[in-house]
């Protein structure tokens, strides 16, 4: 229900995610954390990204609602999956955890946007702990990713030289993701880090001084056409 739901829009993927949380939800009656850990922990996964692909379909208090309890969900799988006995599993949640932060932190406001965004980062980053490139090259790229834009979020809330410097390490991040995301294997990825960074490469420029801002503009454009050569206008308008 949930991957029928990403191929739909308005008012019927808003049904289909209803309905995939609704039978995660199902399936936790019978899955319990006593008697099956692992099995509670992996509904748990599941049932935090429906919520926030569902949240992603709602405005307002209810995408504020719908985030938090995916949240939780998404923590959830730390109770059973530990580092030190279920790496990957852990990996795999703290990524999750991190990309479901850094939503529900675009639903908050002043000191809980700054803790929200703080905890993305610091998920994500304990992801990669795990993810290293050559272990899990595509778990590493999408993990980088999902740090790229936390960091960004970040500097949106900072100021002068802070934000520089977290600009400086979202497209950091952003470049690794590419080192994997090549455009002949991966595309759609390919494209969206590329636009990413060409969405960072520009707001750097704005904190530079001096002919570095000509450089930056210059890559920024770059990041940008590159990205137009899949995303087009008759296949992704």
């Amino acid at each position: 229900l949930q991957q029928q739901a990403g191929q739909t829009q308005g008012a019927e993927a808003r049904r289909l995610l209803a309905g995939s949380v609704a039978a995660y939800r199902a399936s936790l009656e019978i899955i319990s954390r006593k008697q099956f850990p692992q099995g509670w922990a992996i509904l748990q996964y599941n049932l935090g990204n429906a919520l926030c692909d569902q949240a992603g379909q709602t405005q307002g208090v209810e995408a504020a609602r719908l985030l938090a309890e995916s949240v939780a969900a998404c923590r959830a799988p730390l109770e059973i999956f530990s580092r030190e006995q279920f790496p990957q599993s852990w990996a795999k949640v703290q990524s999750n955890l991190g990309n479901a932060l850094r939503a529900q932190a675009e639903q908050s406001q002043g000191a809980e946007l700054a803790r929200l965004l703080a905890e993305s980062v610091a998920a994500s980053r304990a992801a990669l702990e795990i993810y290293t490139r050559e272990q899990f090259p595509q778990d590493w790229a999408m993990t980088q990713y999902y740090l790229g834009k936390a960091l960004y979020d970040q500097a949106e809330q900072s100021q002068d030289a802070g934000a520089a410097r977290l600009l400086a390490e979202s497209i950091a991040a952003y470049r690794a993701s590419l080192e994997v995301y090549k455009q002949a294997q991966f595309p759609q990825d390919w494209a969206m880090t590329q636009n990413s960074l060409g969405i960072t490469l520009r707001k750097q420029a704005y904190h530079n001084r001096g002919e570095g801002t000509a450089r930056l503009l210059a890559e920024s454009v770059a990041a940008y056409r590159a990205a137009l050569e899949v995303f087009t206008r008759d296949q992704s308008p």
